[in-house]
């Protein structure tokens, strides 16, 4: 039962990732076309391997998002908002409040893999069609 359901997790993720692709392939064909003084194959390359970078780097920072990189720079920096208002800090201790511990929520993006897979096959497929070209 747990290997099929993993079966499907991953057929449904190799399903994105090439519709990903397809729609990122498309793409770069039709800007290529449209604002490109010449439909080359090099032209297309180029914006495809832009096209494919945007992607990636797309993903990377939802990947740093959901993994919370950022959460203790963020909890610390509210802490010492807190403490440079002296305020809200007399107002903290005579309610007895510590929101110093208190946990930042974390968010769950699971398209975050699908669109790194895509776009460094696709970053690979441009530079091997570049070198092959060149």
């Amino acid at each position: 039962m747990e290997s099929n359901h993993l079966f499907t997790e991953v057929t449904l993720m190799i399903i994105i990732i090439f519709l990903i692709m397809l729609i990122i392939f498309f793409s770069s064909i039709v800007t290529t076309f449209f604002f490109s003084t010449a439909f080359t194959l090099l032209n297309w390359v180029n914006i495809l391997f832009i096209f494919s970078l945007v992607v990636t780097m797309g993903g990377a920072i939802l990947h740093i998002i959901q993994v919370g990189f950022f959460n203790s720079f963020i909890k610390n920096f509210n802490y010492f908002l807190r403490r440079i208002n002296r305020t809200e800090e007399v107002i903290s201790e005579l309610e007895r409040r510590n929101d110093r511990y208190k946990a930042i929520d974390s968010i769950n993006l699971p398209i975050r893999v699908p669109i790194v897979c895509a776009g460094v096959i696709l970053l690979a497929l441009s530079t091997m069609i570049s070198l092959v070209i060149i």
